[in-house]
């Protein structure tokens, strides 16, 4: 096993003794925009591996393969690992969210916007262009037609699985944008009538129905597990925890970020949840989302009547097994050894467990 990871991974996997550290991508912002041209500027440094050139990251990684050769390649929308796989002819596949973007109709969201769905739906497609590819969401738009991509559901930790779901009347909030919370402190001066449970590093002052505690994989799933509703942004994984636990979600799309508008639209086609722009929140889109409640609720627990839908843990680890058995085949045939590698993932909130080959 050989898991190549970097960044925030590096938490959760750095203690295993397969894993091999490799750089990150990552996005830089202006304030609350991502920004484009500092974006750019962080990641030059790798622009020639990312355009298929010999660097340090594809000599650590031709190293590895001397000893240990892959016989698939696994890439969580990780570039280094995918191109080096593509330059050696090394069977690999993609399991992640992004190629939703590629992979399926995405809604009219108006000229500006559908503009940028369209650069980024390129951008992913050059980033990671595998054609054997699983796509992960907690809810799919119709696919594309001639796609060969394979669509899961969001991949659920044991603790979500197993959780029981109670209803203790409180709004559970995760945010970290500063000025959101600043319109979340005044939504609860304003609702007296509902207690706030807001996770956050930030701090805020609040009124004395809400609470402020620091991000815990635990007690914060304890919270989810326990509210009425959830307020927090439109990332993939936390959407598809709330909805298996049954909680209906208002979600507030991260500035800057066209993929979250794109999963906010799909909490609403899933009518298990609405969305507003963060300069929208108030007590009167508060009022609406509470006063549909009721049918949220019953839409997630008619969605969770379909296990395979919800968690795609189990149809993802099927289709990872058949492709290595295809890989095996072909080596085997060729007279080389097998390599396999194992289980990582993780989210904000704690550890996945995401079926992986020599991967991050």
């Amino acid at each position: 096993m050989r898991i190549f990871a970097g960044g925030e991974a590096l938490g959760i996997v750095g203690s295993d003794p397969g894993m091999v550290e490799i750089p990150s991508l990552r996005f830089h912002r202006n304030g609350r925009q991502i920004s484009l041209a500092k974006t750019v500027k962080a990641n030059l440094t790798h622009a020639p591996e990312l355009f298929g050139i010999n660097g340090p990251v594809s000599s650590r990684l031709d190293m590895e393969a001397r000893t240990d050769k892959p016989d698939l390649v696994i890439s969580d929308f990780e570039p280094f690992l995918a191109r080096w796989a593509g330059k050696n002819r090394v069977p690999w596949m993609s399991i992640d969210h992004q190629h939703a973007l590629t992979d399926t109709i995405l809604p009219a969201l108006g000229p500006r916007l559908d503009l940028e769905g369209r650069i980024l739906s390129v951008f992913v497609e050059w980033l990671a262009p595998s054609r054997d590819r699983i796509v992960s969401s907690f809810h799919h738009f119709s696919p594309r037609q001639g796609t060969r991509a394979r669509f899961v559901g969001c991949f659920l930790r044991p603790e979500v699985l197993d959780a029981t779901p109670t209803d203790n009347g409180h709004a559970c909030v995760y945010l970290k944008d500063p000025e959101l919370l600043g319109r979340v402190a005044l939504l609860a001066a304003a609702r007296p009538d509902v207690r706030f449970e807001i996770w956050t590093d930030s701090i805020i002052s609040l009124p004395s129905n809400a609470v402020c505690r620091p991000p815990h994989p635990v007690d914060f799933l304890h919270s989810l597990a326990s509210c009425h509703w959830l307020l927090t942004t439109a990332g993939n994984q936390l959407l598809g925890e709330a909805l298996r636990l049954g909680k209906p979600v208002l979600a507030i799309p991260a500035p800057g970020q066209t993929e979250q508008i794109y999963n906010a639209m799909a909490l609403v086609d899933s009518a298990c949840g609405d969305w507003s722009k963060p300069d929208e929140l108030s007590t009167e889109t508060v009022a609406r989302f509470l006063g549909s409640h009721p049918r949220y609720v019953k839409a997630c627990q008619a969605r969770n009547e379909h296990p395979h839908q919800v968690d795609g843990t189990t149809a993802a680890t099927e289709m990872v097994m058949e492709r290595l058995g295809s890989a095996w085949q072909d080596q085997n045939r060729l007279g080389t050894r097998a390599v396999v590698a194992g289980p990582v993932g993780g989210h904000h909130t704690g550890a996945g467990n995401v079926p992986v080959g020599w991967s991050p």
